[in-house]
């Protein structure tokens, strides 16, 4: 598998796609045969834990097969095909990223988290607001129709794509 030129990559797009640990290996392949990928990387997080729930090993935790998982990586949205674009698989969405504090969010969630910081009663987004984003590292900002979603991760597994060449791995 070829990865994409830098050219190519700074047209890409962060997606997340939802599994849980039942479904990760069906996820993990199915996103490895996308052919506008621009890494060798799926990251995948988990929820962490609250703090008072850490234990020590907590990070090699056996976890239940219903555990939400978060694969993230980057696609060369101009690839298509005749039916559309490649990357629109089942329970996937498009997302941003503040590097700096490794915070994933949508747009939606970052406009509703502004109107909370901002007590904004009349429902208009203030552009200007400066976000608190170190309250948020190593989080994932999603909406619902009433209500923002703070998902607080932690890097469960990253996989090479290249690795997926022997069909038998298991995560």
């Amino acid at each position: 598998m070829s990865f994409r030129s830098k050219n190519q990559m700074d047209r890409q797009q962060l997606l997340c796609t939802f599994c849980t640990l039942e479904t990760l290996d069906s996820k993990i392949k199915l996103i490895g045969s996308l052919p506008n990928l621009t890494r060798d990387s799926i990251y995948i997080l988990r929820e962490r834990p609250p703090l008072d729930t850490l234990e020590r090993n907590d990070d090699v935790a056996i976890l239940d097969p219903t555990t939400q998982l978060y694969c993230t990586y980057n696609v060369n949205p101009s690839i298509s095909t005749e039916t559309g674009p490649l990357y629109r698989l089942d329970d996937t969405i498009l997302l941003h990223r503040k590097k700096a504090f490794n915070t994933l969010y949508t747009i939606n969630a970052l406009n509703m988290l502004i109107l909370l910081l901002t007590n904004a009663k009349n429902g208009i987004v203030d552009k200007k607001f400066i976000i608190p984003w170190n309250e948020y590292q190593n989080t994932i900002l999603l909406s619902t129709s009433s209500e923002l979603k703070q998902i607080p991760t932690i890097l469960y597994k990253i996989v090479r794509i290249s690795d997926l060449k022997n069909e038998n791995l298991t995560y």
